[in-house]
Parts: structure tokens; sequence; C-alpha cells
């Protein structure tokens, strides 16, 4: 794995120097896609956390193949507020973590 693993947006205002993740909408009331792109297959982990630093759900933990990616972020039982998304990228020596501010209305 020497490809350099950072992650790109997706959609209209991608911008390949800059790395990160994409949400939207945000804020949001029922759901909201995470978009990431990946330059080669990977472990992807994202967990949201309210503001405290309590983990309040598992929002996903795979490989993921090169490429563009979405996740789906449902509300479901989560109180209206402001989260932190934590999105955990790469294997081994080669580890990118990234935070994201999610309001929920």
């Amino acid at each position: 794995m020497a490809a350099n693993l950072e992650l790109l947006f997706t959609g209209m205002h991608a911008d390949k120097k800059m790395g990160g993740i994409a949400v939207f909408p945000n804020p949001f009331t029922e759901s909201t896609e995470i978009s990431f792109f990946l330059p080669e297959k990977t472990t992807v982990a994202m967990h949201l956390f309210d503001v405290t630093g309590v983990e309040v759900k598992h929002v996903v933990e795979s490989e993921f193949t090169a490429g563009h990616h979405q996740v789906t972020l449902n509300r479901s039982d989560l109180e209206s507020g402001y989260y932190l998304l934590r999105a955990t990228i790469g294997n081994g020596d080669q580890i990118r973590e990234e935070i994201r501010k999610i309001i929920i209305h």
C-alpha cells in the first residue's frame, strides 16, 4: 500500500488537491449522504459522537474498493443537535482521521 490514501471530495465542488469527506445535506432532518473517494482498496470506519464525546452511532466499518463511495447516515433514534463524525481511513501505518461537524434538526 504505497499509494497515498488521500480522500477526495465528490460532487460539484470536487477538488483533487483537498482531502476530505463530504456530508450533504448538512444540516439534515431524516438522512444525509457521506461521500468519499479512495484511490485504492482500504478500510473505512465512521463513528458519530455527541458533543460530550460519547459515541452514539456506529456508522460503518468495512473494507471499500477503490473509487467513489456514499454511505447513508439515517437519523433513526438520534436527538436534534450537534454531532461529530469521525472517519478513520487506511490500514497499518497509513491511517488518516477526519472529523466533520453534523447538525440534525
